[in-house]
Parts: structure tokens; sequence; C-alpha cells
């Protein structure tokens, strides 16, 4: 994965997280959802990218808000850890994938969420347009 790629998804979530729930003292928590192998040795990168991304918008883990991160390439665990995110009542999810997306939209249809890594997001249902 191209690391500009990855910081672009990164950016793009910051911005999605301010729309979704707006600048406020309150600590904010996201719920991320990455399928890959736990042992995945890019993950302290793509974990940098997203941290990094929304640091450049005042967003900063454990400072303003929490990440909760979740790593499997497990499908039926993929679906586990959506159900625990949601459960935790985050402010905003982010999909790393189309399967994460999935399993966590079988979970909300309240709580945001933002993905990256989508293959044509409108033809398959997940967003009505590019513009929304």
């Amino acid at each position: 994965m191209k690391r500009r790629t990855f910081l672009l998804a990164a950016g793009s979530l910051a911005v999605g997280f301010q729309c979704a729930i707006g600048q406020t003292a309150e600590k904010k928590r996201i719920g991320a959802l990455f399928p890959y192998p736990p042992s995945d040795r890019d993950m302290p990168r793509r974990i940098g990218a997203v941290e990094q991304g929304l640091a450049e918008f005042g967003w900063v883990n454990g400072r303003n808000m929490e990440i909760i991160y979740r790593v499997t390439n497990d499908p039926a665990q993929l679906r586990a850890y959506a159900k625990e995110l949601v459960s935790l009542n985050p402010n905003v999810l982010l999909a790393g994938t189309s399967p994460p997306l999935s399993a966590l939209a079988e979970e909300t249809r309240s709580i945001p969420i933002v993905f990256a890594h989508v293959a044509d997001p409108v033809r398959t249902g997940w967003v009505k347009d590019l513009f929304r």
C-alpha cells in the first residue's frame, strides 16, 4: 500500500470525524477495524498514518480522542470485533477496506462509518454518490 494513499485516507477520516462529531472539549472515541493478520509488519505504519492524518486536524490519540483498534484477517473474528466496537458506542467507526465495512454496517446504522480502500462505493451501494 502506498503511503500517500493511506495518508489521504487518514485525512479523509479526520474530515469525516470532524463533520460527524464536531470539535468539542469532550474526549471522542473512534473504533477502527482493519482486515490484516495481527502480525502484519505494516500495521504500525498504517496506525501511524491514521494518527498523523488526524493530528493534522488537531485530533491526538490519548489527548482529545481515543482510538480503539481491532485487527484480524479472520472473517468470523471480523464480525465479532465489529460487534464489540459498536457496543463501545464510539462517535465514529473506521473501516480499513470492504470486509470491515460490511461487518460494521451489519452492526449499526446510527454510528457514522468512514472507510478507505473500498472499490466503487457507489456501485456497491455503500454511498448514494461521491458527494456525500
